[in-house]
């Protein structure tokens, strides 16, 4: 799952060497990245069909401010969970993810199963990862577990 939701981040002087070794990584290894997009043109190169010397290549041409990597979810993302029904405010709450390596399960503190009305029969939970850092912000503020 962390390597199916992406984030996508404009490269900046302060993270171009971290995105370019993302982009490296590519689609099959976590962390890495799935797509790389031309932020005039919004053309879109894919990862998953390249070997990696087209990955390094890639990577190699990256320029600050002209492009934007949809990276993997990283532990420290801000995830939006939510259970269906959606029937009051606490159905939808806010978490930090932390990626665990080889696990397939969503955990979080069983403080919060009551909110969910979680009851480990099987319960399916919806996983939303904000698309933007004013959605970040927002989702953090208003719909934090802790708050």
């Amino acid at each position: 799952m962390a390597r199916k939701l992406t984030f996508p981040e404009s490269v900046a002087a302060v993270n171009a060497e971290r995105l370019a070794r993302l982009i490296k990584n590519g689609s099959d290894v976590h962390p890495g990245a799935n797509i790389v997009e031309d932020e005039e043109t919004g053309k879109q190169i894919l990862l998953s069909n390249m070997t990696r010397e087209e990955r390094d290549g890639v990577a190699n041409q990256i320029q600050v401010g002209r492009k934007i990597v949809h990276r993997h979810l990283t532990s420290g993302d801000v995830l939006i969970v939510n259970r269906q029904p959606t029937l009051h405010k606490p159905s939808m709450m806010t978490h930090i993810a932390r990626v665990l390596p080889k696990e397939q399960t969503l955990r979080f503190h069983y403080a919060n199963c009551s909110t969910y009305n979680a009851d480990f029969d099987g319960d399916e939970m919806n996983i939303h990862l904000p698309q933007s850092y004013q959605a970040i912000a927002e989702a953090y503020e208003i719909m934090a577990t802790h708050k």
